[in-house]
Order: C-alpha cells, then sequence, then structure tokens
C-alpha cells in the first residue's frame, strides 16, 4: 500500500493519459510495477510504483499535481 498512488482524474481521463504523465516525468516501466483502473464511471487509477523511494520522487516531481 505504501507504493500505491491514486490518481483520481478528470472528464476525459485515460490510463494513457497516467501512463504518459509518468514518462514525461521520467517513469517507465523499470519504476512501476502496475496500473489499474478503478470502478467504471470514478476516473481513478491506482498507480503501483517499485518501491516508497520512486512514489516520493514523482510525488516531487510533479509537485502533487497530476
Amino acid at each position: 500500500m505504501e507504493r500505491t498512488l491514486k490518481v483520481q482524474g478528470t472528464r476525459g481521463a485515460s490510463m494513457a493519459a497516467v501512463i504518459n504523465l509518468s514518462r514525461s516525468n521520467g517513469f517507465t516501466e523499470l519504476h512501476i510495477d502496475a496500473v489499474a483502473s478503478g470502478p467504471p464511471g470514478l476516473l481513478s487509477y491506482d498507480v503501483v510504483f517499485t518501491d516508497k523511494k520512486k512514489l516520493m520522487e514523482f510525488i516531487g516531481k510533479t509537485d502533487g499535481v497530476y
């Protein structure tokens, strides 16, 4: 749980947008174990990083804005 970031999207958000956000900040499949979508219609996505350090690095790079 401590490696998971919940991303809440806005209307039109997609898993591809979450992956593109990760890549644009220098995070690849080497840093992320999984990306999963929440229940349909909620536009939420869980991003599981390889370790807590990578999660904190991602939050720092995006200033908490996704």
